[in-house]
């Protein structure tokens, strides 16, 4: 793992933008699965996508979901990422940006209610937890 700027003068290396001709982060090279080339893959959600199909190695149950798993908690699972996406992530992005936390405080206080155990979708941490993680810390 290599932590890279997001901003500033020094800017993204060239090693990054071979990687990712958009420059967005992040992005992940990782081994797939069944023998096929490595993946280089530029979304969070992309990213998590492909850990829950199995795609790359190194998931594990954390992260994996079959027909075989609870509909109840995928479903809970979806609606986390769904509001994660068009709900907080706007509005975490503009704080970043210097637009202030008020609105994202507010928006996580409101979600909270939403919360079934200790980890989002309840005693376990899931993709959900995943893609809240970086408006958490």
């Amino acid at each position: 793992m290599e932590e890279i700027s997001l901003y500033g003068a020094n800017g993204k290396p060239d090693w990054f933008w071979k990687l990712n001709p958009d420059g967005t982060v992040p992005v992940l090279v990782a081994a797939t699965a069944k023998g096929r080339p490595d993946a280089i893959i530029a979304d969070s959600e992309d990213i998590l996508n492909s850990f829950v199909a199995g795609d790359v190695i190194g998931g594990n149950d954390v992260l994996t979901c079959d027909e075989n798993q609870e509909q109840s908690l995928f479903q809970k699972q979806q609606w986390w990422r769904d509001t994660i996406q068009r709900r907080v992530n706007p509005i975490g992005k503009s704080a970043v940006l210097g637009a202030g936390k008020t609105k994202l405080y507010d928006l996580l206080h409101d979600l909270n209610s939403e919360v079934v155990g200790p980890y989002l979708c309840g005693d376990r941490v899931t993709v959900a937890d995943c893609a809240a993680f970086p408006f958490l810390w």
